[in-house]
């Protein structure tokens, strides 16, 4: 493969994680800000979840530890409310 074809699969994931930061993420604090009676609440922390690997990816290709470290504490806080949710 070619060096251009490098950059384009780089800038292709690097849409998707994009993408997908804004589709899970919007769907993730949407669905925890719920009230706790609605039964989908808590699969908001689900969705938060599955959304970290975008944003792992995201922190890494641009170079943001800030955003890295943050995401391993929202890692860790989904993870939370799963264990407590279910």
């Amino acid at each position: 493969m070619s060096a251009g074809g490098s950059v384009l699969i780089k800038e292709g994931l690097d849409s998707a994680s994009q993408f997908l930061i804004f589709i899970l993420g919007a769907m993730a604090i949407f669905m925890v800000s719920l009230p706790a009676v609605n039964p989908w609440q808590r699969y908001g922390y689900i969705v938060g979840l599955l959304s970290q690997p975008a944003w792992f990816y995201t922190s890494i290709y641009h170079r943001q530890s800030g955003v890295f470290f943050l995401s391993v504490i929202f890692t860790g806080s989904w993870v939370f409310g799963i264990l407590v949710r279910f």
